[in-house]
């Protein structure tokens, strides 16, 4: 009875006593990025000596091999939030695990509205998503979401232009989880309110001549890409016709700006073939 004793003294002395005394997980686990990199900070255990550390994201170790350091940084390939846990290595075991989650939100980037003199025609990406993206998908207040697995252009210009007030939304697909970003087109108020002019633009679509008619004489007009550029610019002076040569346009959806002799700017679009 005696010597059993002795051997289970040891035993606990050799394994036991000595490995439950030292298998302390890290302490004070952190996480922060600059750019794509997560840096992963954390503290020695309370006792013990370990031999290295390992972290885990989602269940699966990212260190190609045992860190040594109090130090690791990560190239991520996600935005997404994720567990992140880390465990101390002993010689002869390894601790229980500290764990985070990081990023705790998803940053969607940022939208502006484009507004070309007053008028807003499309939706600009100020700031991406941090990391890649395979779809995404566009919604107009209340409107079914329109999905695509590549972006159209920067800024999405549309054909018409969206109503002061409209909420637009992007929703892009990370690799693991979805971030969405919206903007409100302004509410553009005027102080004053003039009849309509009756304009007539054609023809529709058009070739190597548009034909403008007004009620109000016309003082400018201005074809514009859907990028915002000038392409054209004429000055009637105040004819209530006019007719524009357009053969050096490429084929596409260009905008028409004229400016009325009451001061007035006014938009329409033509196609170009």
């Amino acid at each position: 009875m005696k010597r059993n004793l002795l051997l289970l003294t040891l035993l606990i002395l050799l394994t036991g006593f000595n490995g439950f005394s030292q298998y302390n997980p890290p302490l004070n686990f952190q996480c922060d990025s600059v750019g794509r990199n997560y840096i992963f900070t954390w503290e020695e255990p309370e006792t013990g000596d370990p031999i290295g550390y390992n972290i885990y994201r989602n269940n699966e170790i990212i260190n190609p091999q045992l860190i040594s350091d109090l130090t690791f940084t990560w190239f991520s390939t996600t935005g997404c939030p994720s567990d992140f846990d880390i465990e101390a290595v002993y010689q002869f075991g390894i601790s229980e695990q500290a764990s985070l989650l990081y990023p705790e939100e998803v940053y969607a980037g940022l939208l502006e509205p484009y507004i070309v003199d007053g008028v807003c025609w499309g939706i600009e990406i100020v700031e991406f998503p941090c990391c890649d993206i395979s779809g995404y998908a566009f919604r107009i207040d209340d409107a079914m979401w329109s999905y695509l697995n590549d972006l159209p252009s920067n800024p999405i210009i549309f054909a018409d232009p969206l109503p002061s007030g409209a909420e637009f939304c992007i929703e892009y697909t990370l690799s693991e989880c979805i971030a969405m970003a919206c903007c409100t087109v302004p509410v553009i108020t005027s102080t004053e309110e003039s009849p309509e002019p009756v304009i007539n633009i054609f023809p529709q679509p058009a070739t190597s001549v548009i034909n403008i008619t007004s009620s109000i004489p016309i003082i400018k007009i201005e074809i514009l890409n859907l990028t915002g550029e000038k392409t054209n610019i004429y000055n009637p002076n105040g004819v209530k016709e006019w007719k524009a040569n357009i053969k050096h346009l490429n084929s596409g959806v260009y905008i028409i700006r004229y400016v009325l002799e009451d001061n007035q700017a006014h938009f329409r679009k033509i196609i170009v073939r």
